[in-house]
């Protein structure tokens, strides 16, 4: 990537390189046992929620496109159909 000083050189992402595994510093990866006490096995989830406001997002998104309320998901294009075609 090209930067100077901390700041980003391309002016739009149709200069932009994108970074690869050799761009990225050296990092060490530690283990850590730190059980949850309600899940099962001492499990607890990481890294779902950043997935949790995609699926919502879509659905509202066709909601608009084809002023029907989407009531579950996923939403197939056969349940757009549905809705579309249902009065």
């Amino acid at each position: 990537m090209n930067h100077v000083d901390g700041k980003i050189q391309q002016k739009d992402v149709t200069n932009y390189i994108i970074p690869t595994s050799v761009d990225i510093p050296k990092m060490n990866t530690y283990l850590m046992d730190n059980p949850y006490p309600l899940g099962p096995y001492g499990a607890k989830g990481a890294g779902e929620l950043t997935l949790v406001g995609g699926a919502p997002a879509v659905a509202l998104a066709i909601e608009n496109a084809i002023g029907k309320k989407v009531t579950k998901i996923p939403v197939t294009p056969e349940y757009i159909m549905e809705l579309m075609t249902n009065e």
